[in-house]
């Protein structure tokens, strides 16, 4: 923050640590009470194999970076939990909260006017897009932490001309790669939004002189490539244990697979966070961030002020555009996006002070409260209200509840009724059997069982004697006769089909 009075710098500390606070309830209280979603289980699993230590490398086709995993392990065992078994969902939430929170803090030590970063900090801390996924274990919101560190060393590099903060951005970008593929989505459009907003101006006086300019920088760009490159690979090569693991980053760009089931329309990011939406009566919107952020773009004074917003608002957009036309859609691939509108948001405020007259800055002052405080409110709604409700309009495909009561139930009351002679069975593999393909996040729920996973009937042996089945597609026709089938949630519209062998069933209903 730039240099103020004392009184002012307490004013500002005050705020820092009101926005700090808020940020910090928002993405912290009650972290574990949602049911753990599809993509946190398969996120999970794998934390597990590292703590099982069973190192395994990249794979190219599937899951993004290992950035995710390799820093909630040693938060895992921190925590005494040393094994899959004993993995919770504390030590995984923990970590993209933590993400969250830091990337709040982030936004205070950009070098700019307090008002600017307090705004950019305030808008950040109260996005519920932001908000919702820093409390899910997925890798966007260590995305977004490691995008704002890339801005920061930004920043501060044309600030101050200085090679540290160019070793800084090579950094921030390998471990931007090392948590997702999307690195060069948000390296395009930091490009041409560059470009876009620095090029102009010098290629219409001397079309060589940006050429020129450019080359002043070489040695800064040799040192970030490296960095770049360096963290790339110490990532994705196991600290050189893999090495193969470093061509396999560059091949996910060829092979990697998505779900199927996430393709959307065009706009649906656009009527997700701008077009105001009605879910059951609950109105949600953070179309006045972006409002701001335009009215940041067209009424900041010339100067660094203006190229900066411009180049956040130019590049938010482009990275909104790119995912938009990517038929693949999932809500929170736009977070990073959303970051860069919420901090040219911030240059919005004063550009709109600067312009009104001073009779009417006390109501564009309360106007500003107003959209915090609705922000704020959404972010509740989103994060601690109803986090797992179709009102929300952030749960995305989210785990029922149900999920969670079935198989307590089944692992304190049913597996109890279990006869110890099938436990010694040769004719079964496990004690239980889930067939399918799509029954995440089952395992997770499940891991303290023994548990036999199978692609259809036909692969599980002695079927008709397990005595427990899971599936969530059709019942299977050899079981049907043989096991008392009762439906659960999987997800939202998923039937999830547990069978119970029928003299299980009779046992628990006698003792019933």
């Amino acid at each position: 923050m730039s240099k103020t009075s004392p009184t002012s710098t307490f004013f500002c500390i005050l705020l820092a640590a009101l926005i700090l606070c808020t940020a910090a309830f928002l993405r912290f209280n009650d972290l574990e009470d949602r049911p753990l979603h599809f993509d946190e289980a398969t996120g999970a699993r794998i934390v597990g194999y590292h703590l099982d230590d069973e190192q395994r490398p990249f794979d190219p086709k599937h899951f993004h970076g290992p950035l995710l995993s390799t820093v909630t392990t040693p938060l895992a065992r921190y925590q005494k939990q040393n094994s899959w078994l004993e993995l919770s969902i504390a030590p995984l939430r923990s970590v993209t909260a933590i993400a969250g929170l830091l990337t709040v803090a982030a936004c205070l030590f950009f070098p700019a006017r307090w008002s600017l970063t307090l705004a950019a900090a305030a808008f950040v801390a109260t996005s519920p897009l932001l908000v919702y996924y820093s409390r899910m274990y997925i890798h966007e919101t260590l995305f977004v932490f490691t995008g704002i560190l890339t801005l920061l060393a930004i920043a501060k590099y044309i600030e101050t001309r200085r090679l540290p903060w160019a070793l800084c951005f090579g950094i921030a970008v390998g471990l931007m790669a090392a948590t997702r593929e999307t690195v060069v989505i948000a390296l395009f459009s930091w490009t041409l939004a560059g470009l876009a907003v620095w090029l102009p101006g010098r290629a219409s006086h001397n079309p060589t002189e940006p050429i020129r300019k450019l080359l002043q920088h070489q040695r800064a760009f040799a040192v970030a490539g490296i960095a770049c490159l360096l963290t790339i690979f110490a990532f994705y090569s196991q600290l050189g244990r893999h090495p193969a693991g470093f061509i396999d980053f560059f091949r996910t760009f060829l092979v990697y697979e998505t779900t199927p089931g996430h393709d959307k329309a065009w706009d649906y990011y656009l009527k997700l966070l701008i077009v105001p939406q009605r879910s059951m009566g609950v109105l949600w919107t953070e179309a006045a961030v972006l409002i701001l952020a335009v009215c940041g773009y067209l009424l900041t004074p010339r100067g660094l002020a203006r190229v900066a917003c411009r180049f956040l608002l130019v590049s938010g957009l482009v990275m909104f555009l790119v995912f938009s036309l990517i038929s693949y859609k999932t809500p929170w691939l736009i977070c990073l996006a959303w970051l860069h509108v919420c901090l040219a948001a911030a240059f919005g405020i004063p550009g709109i002070i600067h312009f009104i007259p001073d009779r009417s800055r006390l109501l564009a002052g309360i106007l500003v409260i107003g959209i915090f405080g609705w922000q704020s409110v959404q972010a509740y709604r989103a994060a601690l209200r109803w986090p797992n409700d179709n009102r929300n309009p952030y749960a995305y495909v989210p785990t029922s509840p149900d999920l969670v009561r079935m198989t307590e139930w089944v692992k304190n009351d049913i597996s109890a009724h279990i006869p110890r002679a099938d436990i010694k069975n040769p004719d079964i593999n496990h004690t239980s059997a889930v067939i399918g393909s799509s029954y995440w996040p089952l395992p997770w729920y499940l891991r303290s069982l023994d548990v036999g996973y199978y692609h259809s009937e036909d692969t599980v042996p002695g079927l008709t004697a397990a005595p427990l089945i899971f599936t969530n597609g059709e019942i299977p026709a050899a079981g049907k006769d043989s096991h008392q089938w009762l439906p659960r949630g999987l997800r939202h519209e998923v039937t999830l089909w547990l069978g119970i062998r029928k003299d299980i069933w009779e046992a628990y209903q006698h003792d019933e």
